[in-house]
């Protein structure tokens, strides 16, 4: 039994399923260019709608859900929890006599200082304006010295002077 090799259709076969392979991968490399794009745009959009955008820290709506998700859990598994709302004392004067941009300055340098000594597991965030608030898991204002730590250095880490002749200070 002999076959006759139909070389014509066989180079059209070929080409046919060439066609399709490459198509494939050309498709699959502009999904794989979309998708990545579309995760950066997603990191961004997140990043917009959960952190301020003068001081890169939590903002008021992550925060506020961050302290109720905490505040269940320490519900749940009786876990100590502590929050600490403070804002930058005289903050309108800074305003008012030395420009917007100064205070911004200020709450700049707050949101610094303090992000560089909070726990990892603690959450900073801007409550509002000059207001600012950390969500403190698994520590008690009364039993705990770390917390008494923290306070304390921040308080003393937040003293200071942004070269314009005044003292910053928060309550």
């Amino acid at each position: 039994m002999f076959f006759i090799i139909n070389y014509l259709l066989y180079i059209k076969i070929c080409y046919s399923f060439n066609y399709i392979v490459i198509s494939f991968y050309i498709l699959k490399l502009s999904l794989t260019k979309w998708n990545k794009k579309r995760e950066e745009t997603e990191i961004k959009l997140s990043n917009l709608a959960n952190n301020d955008s003068l001081t890169g820290i939590y903002n008021r709506r992550k925060i506020e859900e961050l302290c109720e998700a905490e505040l269940k859990r320490s519900e749940r598994y009786s876990n100590e929890l502590s929050v600490i709302f403070f804002d930058v004392n005289d903050f309108k004067i800074i305003n008012d006599k030395l420009g917007h941009h100064k205070g911004d300055e200020v709450l700049i340098k707050i949101a610094s200082v303090i992000s560089q000594n909070i726990r990892t597991t603690d959450y900073f965030g801007r409550w509002g304006g000059d207001e600012f608030l950390i969500v403190l898991p698994q520590t008690n204002l009364y039993k705990t010295e770390h917390l008494v730590k923290i306070l304390e250095n921040i308080l003393t880490t937040i003293n200071f002077d942004l070269k314009m002749n005044r003292k910053i200070s928060c309550s």
